[in-house]
């Protein structure tokens, strides 16, 4: 069961755009380094105790290569 689900908090309208911010910048800052996250899911979002969100599957992603070419990373 999720944070959400337990029903033990809900958040308002500054929480979910905060959120939204966070994932649109962390998003932002992969694609500047050429990275595309393959898995964008609720699973793959964290959310920490100070409401900071993270970004993860390390192993879903690919990185565009400077001539534009697709190499899959895996480790």
């Amino acid at each position: 069961m999720g944070l959400l689900e337990s029903g033990l908090v809900s958040f308002g309208e500054r929480h979910i755009a905060s959120f939204m911010k966070q994932l649109l910048d962390g998003l932002a800052f992969c694609h500047k380094r050429n990275f595309l996250h393959r898995d964008i899911k609720c699973s793959n979002i964290l959310l920490n105790n100070r409401l900071v969100i993270r970004i993860c599957a390390c192993c879903t992603h690919l990185h565009l290569g400077e001539e534009c070419e697709i190499r899959h990373e895996q480790k």
